[in-house]
């Protein structure tokens, strides 16, 4: 879902589409959110700062991975991410 925000708004933006309409219809439904409030002011605002290590995403996936594979659960996302 974050990546189809940040397109979304990346898109929206190099068409010259009004942004902060696209985030008012996202907010009306079931997206609305922290994270949507998050991401669309990142992209809107050109703000690149980094958030999140990717070796601390890492380390998150692999751990989730590991705990459902020992718990004998299937990850569909987990895997491929990581």
């Amino acid at each position: 879902m974050h990546a189809a925000y940040c397109e979304s708004f990346v898109l929206a933006k190099k068409l010259g589409l009004n942004t902060d309409l696209l985030l008012d219809v996202l907010r009306s439904g079931l997206s609305g959110s922290v994270i949507l409030e998050t991401i669309a002011h990142r992209v809107i605002d050109d703000n690149h700062e980094h958030q999140f290590g990717i070796d601390v995403a890492l380390k998150d996936v692999t751990l989730f991975c590991r705990l459902a594979a020992d718990s004998g659960a299937t990850s569909a996302m987990g895997d491929p991410a990581r």
